[in-house]
């Protein structure tokens, strides 16, 4: 048998992590803190952790006057999703549990085409060090 590790990391992106509350969505809108990479613009807002297993939360968009065809739009979207499951952990996670913050992100897509999931997944890095560096 192989030993358990204690320090595991779960990379999972439960359904408490998405934001799909039109509430919470106007709010984030709303509070015009918006920060442009190519090819994103992101609204996020910071709120106090009120449940210790919350943790931050992501909304991702892909207008449908960019993509006509529901197949790109959702494409996009998962790609976004994964580069942001993936380096969620390690970016967002120290800076804002520690001081017992929750974000809330959504994030927009606005370039004309797919772009290849290495350079979403480079941006995506540089625009959650961008939001970290906002809020500190």
């Amino acid at each position: 048998m192989l030993p358990e590790k204690d320090n595991h990391i779960d990379l999972s992106f439960p359904k408490k992590n998405r934001i799909s509350s039109e509430k919470v969505i106007q709010e984030l809108i709303g509070n015009k803190k918006v920060i442009f990479e190519h090819p994103f613009k992101c609204f996020y807002h910071c709120t106090p952790i009120l449940d210790p297993h919350e943790g931050n939360a992501i909304c991702v968009s892909v207008p449908k006057k960019i993509f006509k065809r529901a197949v790109d739009r959702n494409r996009v979207k998962r790609l976004i999703r994964e580069s942001y499951r993936i380096n969620n952990h390690t970016i967002l996670d120290e800076n804002t549990l520690l001081k017992e913050q929750k974000l809330e992100l959504m994030i927009i897509y606005i370039e004309k085409t797919i772009l290849p999931y290495k350079l979403i997944e480079l941006k995506i890095k540089e625009l959650l060090n961008k939001v970290i560096l906002k809020i500190s």
